[in-house]
This record gives C-alpha cells, sequence and structure tokens, in this order.
C-alpha cells in the first residue's frame, strides 16, 4: 500500500529522542508501517534522521516562509497552514494517484484549498488534539477560522481517529458528526518500559543529589502544560515543609518562546535556580530514567488529548499527582496510585505532592498499577488498528 502522511508540525521524527504525543506517534506508525512493506511519503515542514526508517520512507519537505509576528497565535497558525496546504499542492513529488490513501495528522496540515482538492480521496484524520477539543479552554480558537477548517477537514474524512473515549465524544458534540466515523486507537507504551521497574536498581546515566527529593514532569514548556503553578506549589513545599527538593522539568523549550521566558523569570524570582531543572529535549531513554529516579511524577496541564508521558510514568510504577481534566482523571485511581486535583490552586497542588512523598502506600500502589497500564496501552496492538483502518479506507474509495 502507497500512503502519504501530511504533517505540517516541525517536531523532529526521531524513535529515539524525546517525544511529545503527537510525533511519537507519527514516528511509531511511520516505523510500524513501514516494517509491513508499506510505501510512505511524509510531507512535512519537519525533519527526521532517515536512518530509523526503512528505505521505502521518503521525507519530502515542504517549507513555508516565515509569516511574520503577530501577536493573535491562532492567526499566525492559520497563515502558515494556508502556506503549507499550497506548497504541498505545487510540489512536484505530490500526485494522488500514486496514493491509495491520504493520512493527516493536525488540523494545520490540511486546509483548503487542500481539503477541497482532497475531497474525493480516501483519507483518515488523526486531530492529535482537535482544535474543537482546545476551543473548550481557549477563546482565540473560539473566535478562529481554524474550527470552519477543521469541521471541513472532518466532513471528507473516510475516518477519524481519536487518542481516547473523551476527545471522541468533543469531536461528536462539537464537530456534529456521527459516531461511527470515529474510531477511538490511544498511542502506547513499549513494552521494554516494563523493565524500568521502580523497584530495580539498573539505569545510571541520569545523576542527580539523591539526598533530594525527585519531583517530575514531562512536556514541551508552553502554556498549555501550565508550568507556572507547579513553580510555585514547589516553593511552597520547600519554604512551609522544609523539604530538600528538586523539580525536573524535561521538554522542549523552543516552541513559545514568551512563555519559556515567563518561567525563566518565576524561577528567578523565586530564586529557584538551583531547585528547577530545565533540562530541554532529551532522548527518551533518559526520560525513562528520569521517570524511574524521580518520587512523584506530576502533570499539571489545562488539557490533554491522551497524556502519553503521564502513562509511561505509571508504567514505571510512578505516583502521580494530576490535574483534574478529562481525559487523563480517570486513568489513575485516586488516593491509590496518585492524586486528582486542582492544578490552578498550587496551595492544592503542594499539599498533594506533599502528601504522595510522605506516604509509601501511594508507592506501594503504583508498583501494583503497572500491569494494568501495560495491558491497557500496547503500540504493536494499537497500530495494527490504524493498518487495519488505512485498509478498510483504501476499499471505501469515494
Amino acid at each position: 500500500m502507497n500512503i502519504c502522511i501530511l504533517n505540517r508540525e516541525t517536531s523532529s521524527l526521531n524513535l529515539h529522542a524525546s517525544h511529545d504525543g503527537g510525533s511519537l506517534h507519527i514516528a511509531k506508525l511511520v516505523d510500524f508501517l513501514s516494517s509491513k512493506g508499506h510505501f510512505i511519503d511524509i510531507f512535512s515542514e519537519g525533519d527526521f534522521d532517515t536512518t530509523f526508517f526503512s528505505p521505502q520512507v521518503r521525507l519530502i519537505r515542504v517549507g513555508s516562509p516565515p509569516i511574520g509576528k503577530n501577536n493573535i497565535k491562532t492567526e499566525r497558525h492559520l497563515n502558515s497552514a494556508y502556506v503549507f496546504a499550497h506548497n504541498v499542492i505545487v510540489h512536484k513529488e505530490f500526485n494522488l494517484q500514486l496514493y491509495d490513501v491520504i493520512h493527516v495528522h493536525h488540523w494545520s496540515s490540511c486546509i483548503n484549498p487542500l481539503t477541497n482538492y482532497l475531497k474525493k480521496t480516501p483519507l483518515i484524520f488523526t486531530p492529535h488534539l482537535s482544535a474543537h477539543q482546545k476551543a473548550l479552554t481557549d477563546s482565540s480558537y473560539r473566535e478562529s477560522l481554524i474550527l470552519i477548517e477543521e469541521s471541513n477537514l472532518f466532513e471528507i474524512s473516510n475516518r477519524i481517529i481519536a487518542l481516547s473515549n473523551y476527545e471522541k465524544e468533543t469531536i461528536i458534540n462539537e464537530g456534529q458528526l456521527k459516531p461511527e466515523k470515529i474510531q477511538i486507537i490511544p498511542n502506547g507504551i513499549d513494552n521494554y518500559l516494563i523493565n524500568y521497574s521502580k523497584t530495580s536498581r539498573i539505569y545510571n546515566s541520569v545523576t542527580y543529589e539523591t539526598s533530594k527529593k525527585m519531583i517530575l514532569s514531562v512536556g514541551r514548556l508552553s502554556l498549555q502544560k501550565n508550568f507556572l503553578p507547579l513553580i510555585k506549589a514547589i516553593h511552597i513545599l520547600r519554604i512551609n515543609n522544609n523539604i530538600n527538593i528538586c523539580l525536573v522539568i524535561v521538554g522542549s523549550l523552543k516552541d513559545e518562546f514568551e512563555h519559556v521566558e515567563k518561567i525563566k523569570e518565576l524561577v528567578t524570582e523565586l530564586k529557584l535556580e538551583n531547585i528547577i531543572i530545565l533540562t530541554g529535549e532529551l532522548p527518551i531513554k533518559e526520560v525513562y530514567e528520569y521517570m524511574h529516579k524521580c518520587d512523584v511524577y506530576v502533570q499539571s496541564s489545562l488539557i490533554e488529548t491522551q497524556g502519553i508521558a503521564l502513562i509511561e510514568a505509571m508504567s514505571i510504577g510512578c505516583p502521580v499527582v494530576i490535574n483534574n481534566i478529562e481525559p487523563i482523571s480517570h486513568m489513575i485511581e485516586n488516593g491509590r496510585n496518585g492524586i486528582i486535583v486542582n492544578c490552578e490552586n498550587y496551595l492544592e497542588l503542594s499539599n498533594a505532592i506533599y502528601t504522595v512523598l510522605n506516604n509509601s502506600s501511594y508507592n506501594d500502589y503504583a508498583e501494583k498499577y503497572r500491569k494494568v497500564i501495560s495491558d491497557r496501552y500496547s503500540w504493536n496492538r494499537n497500530l495494527q488498528k490504524i493498518e487495519d483502518t488505512l485498509m478498510e479506507v483504501k476499499l471505501e474509495r469515494k
């Protein structure tokens, strides 16, 4: 089968690098499909190291020129998406006659004029946090043409892949779609994560002051990931409870420069330079080693499609503190392997972290909960479901 993947996002598709959920999903999918003998062309602004993939995978770079510094982020995204759509259509390598199916990742990878161009082409759409879901917490999306563009993409798609039941329900309610058009296929975890049990002691490349309690959070430094209350909570823990503590945040520092600067300013203002470590992106195994060594994993995000880093942390046996949002709030047993809290309230967040740090029963149950997670989230099983969906859509030519 000849597959075309449209992925405007610039995140690197590298199987051994630290990923956000969307990039990890695409990298795993490309690796899986190419290993099954499928031919794949990826049209993207991003990059990847082709040595990680088989020869039948081609990266076709489709650059978008700088759009300017419009203060409205949604307008910048729309402008970039329009340029990407136009550049794909006119690219000499883009020939619809060559492909059995098109797989679009994220709304910004396929808007008009490209949606109109693909109306009669077998097409799957994976939103990776739909604009309709994001609009529930971000007013700029509700006031943007992005929702119209995504609705057009919903309409022309043969199938839509949602990562959770919550995302599916949001798409149905906000996009007014039939439920049977949407399949729930979550991201997975690697089988070798089972070897990263918190009870083992075999990983040595990550070093830190072992006398400190380590709090860990993984995610790009963006407004969506909501790190400012977490930093304030660490400040409260240090002052009020006299805990020797450190916070490690692993994730890209490049996506939202202005917000990264706010984070750094808060760290300086609270005199936490020796307490808070911003690692930037790391090789994926180093991320797992931080999870192995941390005392509490915190997911304070305002919005998530699935929360792949949270799933990975729980699969290793980390006790967790998470924000009270769907879809992640249903993933844990509140009061057993972690605590659900309103992370916007940094005092509540601080108290929750303190509770987990000082109660060994959370660690004990988190270790037992690992099997539940590993059984629920399997890359091989879920990638096979995506391949099956691609084959079905190929046969449903419009």
